[in-house]
């Protein structure tokens, strides 16, 4: 994960970096309820991929907030 967020980096790009965020860790969240993750994954490498995946999509989360705020919205 970014230490910082870029001072150039735009909004609407927050958005969609968020949205990819989402979608890697709804896909990872898939594959561990279908069982698919057995094809490709241990165990632990799986429950990594779903906490690494789920902390970015919140770090984003946290990072639209934080440039709400300082843009005054």
């Amino acid at each position: 994960m970014p230490d910082a967020i870029p001072h150039s980096m735009s909004l609407p790009m927050m958005h969609k970096l968020h949205r990819l965020a989402e979608q890697r860790a709804i896909y990872f969240a898939e594959l561990a309820t279908s069982g698919r993750w057995q094809h490709y994954f241990s165990r632990a490498e799986l429950d990594a991929k779903l906490k690494e995946t789920a902390g970015l999509a919140a770090y984003w989360q946290r990072a639209i907030g934080i440039a709400r705020v300082a843009d005054g919205r």
